[in-house]
């Protein structure tokens, strides 16, 4: 049984699409291919009263200093040395994670690119084995780490980079060769059966925040005042202060499938670079039709599935008016598209277990 480990200096929750990811490649690690997987966490301790609050919201129960998170189970180490981007930490974190490794001797590691100590801590045990996640573009350029004496050292060393699109990929290339990055496609929750037929009643619009394309949302609304929009929250205080009368706001949703249903498409003007963008294929998936800007990975999670546009909202409003008049056109192009992700992404998942259990074998 091979047996992973994350090392993490924050909880695993499912506060974004990257942490939802991350939790259903370890699900399927370990019901799929009977993988032993566990994730350790080192937190400081002034956080510790907070912890179980946090941890509610998505449903799951502390127990003691450990808990279970979609079937995955988490370590909760505390102590006042740790904090995430202290470098007055960097000592104490690592002589953690790396104790712990020294015990349990895991045959690989998964450590996010900017949870610093913890890549760092990877790094000095084995980076043949070690697996650096790599989820923006804003952090893979090694230059701006030459300030951190060892740190800068330890991801010099980094030898696997782990990217969820070509984009990603791209972007790693410049700080790292070709050689050592490697596409995990996204594990992405896509019903096999589209939702039940339902006349459609408004345009959704999920986590409405300034880099997810708030300010252009709200102005394409004024401009609509006859259409309906939903907009989906992520947080309790992030409802917008002033909203159109034609948009509703709800609170989080734990499953979006209900809206999908009744939603004439999915809008995604995200002004982020998106590293992937897992709603649309999500949206897809339940045969709601997708329309998204041109950032970052979000065009080739589209592929020829959805409409990517620029930030022009003459342009998104007549493909708005496209797809009310070819709704099953779209629902159908995009139900083609989460089929040919479904296949890429099998084979994606079977070349990296192939490449972990091959690395093992070469007591590399």
């Amino acid at each position: 049984m091979l047996k992973l480990r994350i090392l993490k200096p924050f909880l695993m929750g499912r506060s974004n699409g990257g942490e939802i990811s991350w939790l259903e490649y370890l699900k399927h690690f370990q019901t799929a291919w009977g993988w032993d997987v566990k994730v350790w966490t080192a937190l400081p301790e002034s956080v510790k009263e907070f912890t179980p609050k946090f941890l509610k919201q998505f449903g799951v129960e502390l127990q003691g200093n450990n808990y279970e998170i979609n079937s995955v189970r988490c370590e909760i180490s505390y102590s006042p040395k740790f904090h995430p981007t202290n470098l007055e930490s960097q000592a104490a974190m690592e002589a953690f994670f790396l104790e712990k490794i020294d015990q349990d001797k895991p045959d690989h590691i998964w450590a996010h690119y900017t949870d610093f100590f913890a890549s760092s801590s990877a790094m000095k045990w084995n980076p043949d084995r070690s697996w650096i996640h790599l989820t923006d573009d804003e952090y893979p350029r090694l230059d701006r780490l030459k300030d951190f004496g060892s740190l800068y050292s330890s991801y010099q060393n980094i030898k696997n980079i782990i990217v969820a699109s070509s984009y990603m990929q791209q972007s790693a290339e410049a700080s790292f060769p070709q050689s050592k990055i490697h596409k995990l496609m996204r594990m992405i929750e896509m019903p096999d059966d589209p939702a039940s037929e339902s006349w459609p009643e408004f345009w959704l619009f999920v986590n409405p925040v300034k880099v997810k394309g708030l300010e252009f949302m709200l102005e394409l609304a004024d401009k609509l005042p006859d259409e309906k929009f939903v907009f989906v929250g992520n947080w309790e205080d992030q409802k917008p202060k002033i909203l159109p009368r034609n948009v509703q706001y709800i609170p989080r949703q734990k499953n979006l499938l209900a809206l999908f249903s009744k939603a004439k498409a999915l809008l995604m003007p995200s002004v982020w670079q998106e590293a992937f963008g897992r709603l649309p294929l999500e949206a897809m998936s339940a045969g709601t039709p997708v329309i998204a800007s041109r950032r970052g990975g979000l065009p080739e999670t589209l592929g020829s599935g959805g409409i990517a546009l620029e930030f022009n909202h003459e342009d998104w409003i007549k493909s708005m008016r496209q797809i009310e008049s070819q709704r099953d056109l779209w629902v159908n192009l995009g139900q083609m598209r989460v089929k040919e992700y479904r296949k890429a992404l099998s084979a994606s998942l079977q070349s990296y277990k192939e490449l972990c259990e091959a690395k093992v074998d070469a007591k590399l």
